[in-house]
């Protein structure tokens, strides 16, 4: 599985310092954005890690609701079915999907002008069978842990 990332090309997997033109913000926003794919029955889905604005939006959206997302495992919410879970998966997947086969997932229905993106992607993903959003929510999670992963070592010096 190979980590890219739109400002980099490859993520830094030995933590090599990078260097970053001053005054590039697009860069400095994107600065540990971690991209991927992965592959469910023959469909590729494109899917990249979330901002700290779109994690936030999320958390106001849930509320009180995720301490009890938080305090279960996956493997118990897939059992129960946690409408919870899959709400809160639904919002996650509703930004972090890039595209489907190649296609932004919002072009496979109609939309009109001006729809929010957001909620058009919500509503599709929400159509999806369950095993595929538990399935993409496990390999988001992977991406989130890789990312955390690279940083960390800055503090140690």
């Amino acid at each position: 599985m190979e980590i890219t990332h739109n400002s980099f090309g490859k993520a830094n997997p030995n933590n090599q310092e990078q260097e970053m033109p001053k005054n590039n913000l697009l860069q400095l926003l994107e600065l540990g954005r971690i991209e991927d794919e992965i592959e469910i029955q023959k469909v590729s889905f494109s899917l990249r890690t979330l901002s700290a604005i779109e994690l936030s939006a999320i958390y106001k959206e849930f509320g009180d609701a995720l301490n009890e997302i938080e305090n279960k495992k996956p493997e118990d919410a897939f059992v129960e079915n946690n409408s919870n879970y899959l709400a809160l998966s639904t919002a996650i997947l509703s930004h972090a999907i890039m595209s489907v086969n190649g296609r932004p997932i919002e072009q496979f229905v109609e939309s009109s002008d001006g729809e929010d993106i957001i909620a058009l992607k919500k509503d599709i993903i929400a159509n999806f069978q369950w095993p595929i959003i538990h399935r993409l929510m496990e390999f988001y999670n992977q991406m989130a842990i890789k990312a955390n992963a690279g940083f960390g070592e800055e503090l140690k010096k």
